[in-house]
């Protein structure tokens, strides 16, 4: 789609919204809830005409409507809050319900039956809470402010609020990027099985969520929010742009009384557990201060009263954070490093001479046989003891550890203001700042890399009622997130280790890149420097949202359209300084091939990329929820979405186009490319790959063709059982789109001529042309990496699905759901140009010789996932709630996702002649999980059943209550591969032969899963010979599960009330991890290395104490 064309949609879409807004009635805002509800005498029959009013007294506000001919009403963009709704009609007597709770995002039904009488006659009765949903059939959770004010919450960051739902999982094998990075109190997570970068995050509507990545990048304090919601599945046609959870965030508003709070919460390592693996030593080193205050009232400054029509809300938290995190490595003693390898080599297995294909006398290596200036710089690193630390404990699979110390640290504040305009609008604003450092350690001290992070997010609207069932909104928003990232200040700018130290030449010389080189060496991890540094990321967006509803006797319909325009600048140069990996394939031992300089393969680059992305999203939408009869609601709608594809507004993308008949890809680039600017100096394309336009092969300007039939249809029903007004039935199914992340995308500006990445895969007939002094000269180069995308991608399409069964009994909410998706088109990543299985050379055997490696995005990935899910829910009342979630499930995928060298998202298939083969358990895969929330007051003191007379009575024992959060989850698939490339290919990791039954007893003691968490002789390391085998391996792809998870969170509080109540002071102490019981993390997954099938580290922290105080006023 071109430029001009998208231009058009874009004004065709404001100019729509512009008359909507003047003509047409809108649908509630995303960060809103609706109130419907059926008025009939005491016979059953409608009343017609019935007057109802909706108020909060606080606020000043009052909404008044009629009933229609089938005796309902509807009111609709809602603030989250406690209303009272009154009834009136002549000949009946007046109801009025108090303490009417409206949610967000969701349709409550309120009915009320009129009795006869005067209408000056009042009937009061407190609401009981709409706990069936009779109106809608989406499937989410919300939780309410007392509940996510006062759960115990580890950093108290609403991103773990996502874990409380049936349906959410916490993965260890997180498959969202950034959201750790930006914040380590952040918890990623995954919904019924879909990846965690599918989930939408909305603050008041607006989106805080980068789609670099897939993370959030605004997280306010939850002392500023005044509810949440996670909804999982079948959500409306205005939701979208995401197929997991549309996580949608309201913030606090003023009100007609001052209130506010005051809190700190401190912890430190004096009463926290020691970490599993520190033997008898100390806890780490841990400070936390965690400190804020909000707000809220109404405007008043000389010559103006807001009271009743303009209100303030206010917020500032402040976050300072020194935590030790325990390290536990495998490094190369001094010894070693100085090539003598005799106490690691293997009687059965000597260290090889690669000239001679004899062993090493001795199995040491001579030092003149080593890279001349490696082994001084191993010793001496840059004038400051040796390069690396020298091991200090002796465990299996590693012999170092370090308790290092992170650093953490933001400044967040939020600004709110509601104004009512007339008896017939309201208009709102709202602006919040987050700023943020991050210090994160790394084994080898020089290489700490440090984040500099500032999150800004604008949001506005305005609502207008032409008539109580017609009413107009318009949404705008703005982002912005800043991120400058890189290795170490004291170090970074001081030592080009590359160049002047190694005396490698050929690479980055520019001065923000200097640093060493990366070296992997199998069973050490990196014993060099960093992957890329340093960086700047700026993503930011622009969003409209005209929104619109109109009540219409039995039908409430609903449509609008969400306008999003995105841009994204990502600055960075990938290995500056080289990134060599080394097996083992040449002397035996991976360690060997490092000392000697011999690697299994080689990645360089030194050009610095910038594509400054741009793109927008279109999407239309229509509903009617239509109550066909008092007991069944149906929910019919349509959505299209139209995504434009990320373009460079530089004109620095290029993409491998294959073109027909399988031809050898060719390099495609815009019309006008041109080289990029840095630092105002414009650099010239690079003329090491020939290049052709993009009109030339017939592509658009934008390299990827636009996705234009996205349209999704959405079903549901709720159907309330005759007779069992307490149970309702309900089911949905709905067609959703997902686009991958922005960073496929990105990475076609590493493309020639803009970037060149080289590439090289070493074995016997060609590592002689390998120079460690001049990688990138000679013939030692090897092929271009070509990043590429299908021009004609699809989003991904998930088809979802759900069947649940609700019930009442004792204010309680029993829910059974069987849940489940199909998904389609995903996108999935391949090394299109890999070498089949084979002896000799890799380039004969490639689908293109000489072609070099090509990663290629297209959309045939698939996944299923099916579930059962079970819900109790009982809403904050008398002193005790809970929310309890159970979920049995199973998600199967094909791949993992896209993103390289992330893990799972950078799963690429073994063999991409035969992806069949990769078909097993998603990486997010969890069987089993099940989690408590809950709070309870107990039973003492003024205002409670015992011991309340008697101020001593109730300074002793009233206020207290008990809070907690208790979690158990099974574990999470491990990736098994191997050492050896046993094929004798360019694949991705290999997996080797299955020879057994990995599983062993969960039951055992801690120290024995350490030590071998799963049966590692179930795995067969096969090394190819002459003869081979040249085959892949036979294990599946994730079929060992790893550790599960066994947490009780847990809170006691005591409440203190001043001044008629009217003032609260509030002691907190609260225990993460309460029974201290060690949550392991990954064990180690490739044969062949010492940490194969140990665990070296916990997922979450040992037992920790917070204390906090809390004044309310």
């Amino acid at each position: 789609m071109t430029t001009s064309w998208r231009a058009k949609w874009l004004v065709h879409i404001l100019a729509f919204g512009y008359l909507a807004a003047q003509y047409t009635p809108c649908l509630a805002q995303r960060g809103a809830g609706n109130l419907t509800g059926l008025i009939t005498d005491q016979t059953g029959a409608a009343i017609p005409e019935a007057a109802v009013t909706l108020s909060i007294t606080a606020k000043g506000l009052t909404l008044s409507t009629v009933t229609n001919t089938a005796g309902l009403y509807y009111f609709t963009d809602l603030t989250p809050d406690v209303y009272s709704l009154s009834v009136q009609k002549a000949g009946f007597n007046k109801a009025v319900l108090t303490d009417v709770r409206v949610f967000v995002g969701e349709t409550l039904t309120q009915n009320v039956q009129l009795q006869v009488g005067e209408i000056t006659q009042s009937v009061e009765v407190t609401a009981a809470a709409p706990l069936l949903h009779q109106a809608s059939s989406e499937i989410g959770t919300v939780i309410e402010r007392k509940t996510l004010t006062e759960i115990p919450l580890n950093g108290r960051n609403f991103l773990q609020l996502n874990l409380l739902s049936a349906g959410a999982t916490r993965s260890k094998n997180s498959n969202t990027f950034d959201a750790v990075q930006i914040d380590p109190t952040a918890q990623s997570f995954n919904v019924n099985g879909q990846r965690g970068d599918y989930n939408l995050f909305l603050l008041d509507g607006v989106t805080i969520k980068e789609y670099q990545h897939g993370s959030n990048t605004f997280a306010p304090s939850v002392d500023a929010v005044q509810e949440f919601e996670t909804t999982t599945s079948n959500y409306a046609a205005a939701f979208g742009a995401e197929a997991g959870a549309q996580v949608n965030l309201v913030t606090r508003s003023g009100t007609n009384g001052l209130h506010g709070s005051v809190y700190e919460f401190l912890r430190n390592n004096a009463l926290d557990a020691r970490n599993f693996f520190e033997g008898e030593s100390e806890a780490p080193h841990f400070r936390r201060n965690q400190f804020g205050g909000t707000v809220g009232g109404p405007v008043v400054i000389p010559r103006y009263n807001g009271k009743d029509k303009t209100f303030f809300f206010a917020s500032y938290e402040g976050f300072r954070e020194r935590k030790g995190i325990p390290l536990l490595a495998n490094l190369p003693p001094p010894g070693q490093l100085r090539g003598d390898l005799s106490d690691l080599v293997t009687p059965d297995k000597p260290l090889i001479d690669p000239s001679t294909g004899q062993p090493f006398p001795g199995n040491r290596i001579p030092q003149d046989r080593m890279p001349a200036n490696l082994l001084s710089f191993l010793e001496n690193g840059i004038g400051q003891g040796p390069w690396l630390p020298v091991p200090n404990i002796n465990r299996p699979g590693f012999n170092y550890f370090a308790d290092s110390l992170r650093t953490f640290s933001y400044d967040q504040v939020l600004f709110r203001v509601d104004q009512k305009v007339g008896q017939k609008g309201f208009l709102y604003g709202r602006y919040a700042l987050h700023d943020a450092d991050l210090t994160n350690p790394n084994v080898n001290r020089n290489f700490n890399y440090v984040q500099v992070n500032r999150a800004q997010s604008v949001g506005v609207r305005f609502t207008w009622a032409f008539k109580p069932n017609l009413i107009s909104e318009y949404n705008f928003g703005y982002s912005r997130f800043h991120q400058d990232e890189v290795e170490n200040f004291g170090l970074q700018f001081q030592h080009d280790i590359t160049n002047e130290i190694l005396k490698i030449r050929g690479l980055s010389t520019i001065p923000d890149t200097w640093g060493a080189p990366q070296w992997e060496v199998s069973g050490y991890g990196n014993l060099g420097a960093g992957y890329a540094a340093p960086r700047r990321w700026l993503p930011a967006n622009f969003e409209g949202r005209p929104i619109f509803t109109w009540n219409r006797g039995r039908h409430n319909m609903k449509f609008g359209g969400d306008v999003i325009r995105f841009l994204d600048t990502f600055q960075e140069i990938i290995t500056p300084n080289g990134q060599l990996s080394f097996d083992g394939r040449f002397s035996g031992y991976p360690l060997g091939d490092f000392l000697l300089g011999l690697p299994a393969a080689s990645f360089f680059s030194r050009e610095l990329f910038n594509p400054q992305q741009r793109y927008t999203q279109i999407a239309g939408y229509f509903q009617d929820d239509w109550k066909v009869t008092p007991n069944l609601t149906l929910n019919l709608g349509i959505r299209y979405e139209w995504s434009g594809v990320p373009y460079s507004s530089n004109r620095s993308f290029a993409n491998g186009y294959l073109g027909p008949n399988n031809a050898a890809p060719q390099i495609v680039v815009s019309e006008g490319a041109k080289g990029i600017t840095y630092k105002d100096v414009t650099y010239d394309l690079l003329t090491i790959a020939p290049y052709v336009t993009a009109t030339s092969v017939g592509l658009p300007d934008s390299l990827v063709f636009s996705a234009k039939r996205d349209f999704g249809p959405r079903f549901g029903f709720a159907y309330t059982i005759p007779h069992l007004r307490n149970t309702v039935l309900r089911g949905g199914y709905g067609i959703f789109y997902q686009r991958d992340t922005e960073n496929r995308f990105v990475d076609l500006a590493l493309n020639p001529p803009f970037v060149g990445i080289y590439t090289q895969a070493f074995t016997q007939d060609n590592i002689s042309q390998f120079n460690w002094f001049e990688p990138l000269g000679g013939t030692s180069v090897g092929g271009l990496a070509l990043f590429a995308i299908d021009p004609y991608l699809r989003n991904g399409q998930i088809q979802a699905w759900h069947f649940s069964l609700e019930r009442t009994f004792a204010k309680t909410l029993f829910a059974a759901s069987y849940v489940g998706n199909t998904s389609r088109h995903l996108t999935n990543l391949e090394l299109l140009n890999q070498a089949r299985p084979g002896p000799g050379p890799l380039e004969p055997r490639k689908r293109w010789p000489g072609g070099g490696t090509l990663y290629y995005m297209n959309n045939n990935g698939s996944a299923n996932y099916n579930s059962f899910q079970f819900k109790v829910q009982r809403p904050f009342a008398q002193g005790f709630m809970l929310l309890l979630g159970y979920t049995f499930s199973k998600t199967i995928d094909d791949s993992g996702g896209t993103f390289v060298g992330e893990g799972a998202r950078g799963f690429t298939s073994q063999d991409a002649y035969n992806r069949h083969a990769d078909r097993g358990l998603a990486a997010q895969d969890v069987r089993h999980r099940f989690v408590a929330s809950y709070i309870y007051e107990l039973p003492f003191g003024r205002g409670k059943p015992f011991l309340n007379q008697g101020h001593m009575a109730n300074a002793l024992l009233g206020g207290w209550q008990l809070n907690g959060v208790t979690t158990f989850q099974a574990g999470n698939p491990v990736f098994i591969t191997q050492v050896c490339n046993r094929a004798n290919t360019d694949s991705g990791a290999q997996r080797p032969d299955l020879a057994g039954n990995p599983k062993l007893s969960s039951g055992r003691p801690s120290g024995e899963l350490v030590n071998e968490f799963f049966s590692t002789n179930a795995f067969v390391n096969v090394c190819p010979g002459p003869e081979g085998p040249f085959t892949f391996g036979n294990a599946g792809r994730n079929i060992v599960i790893g550790p599960g998870i066994n947490l009780w969170d847990f809170g006691l509080y005591k409440n203190m009330g001043f001044r008629g109540e009217n003032v609260r002071l509030q002691f907190r102490a609260e225990f993460f991890n309460l029974f201290n019981h060690p949550i392991f993390g990954q064990p180690g997954n490739t044969v062949g290395t010492p940490q194969f099938g140990k665990i070296g580290n916990t997922a979450i922290d040992s037992r920790e104490i917070q204390f906090g105080l809390k004044l309310n006023f």
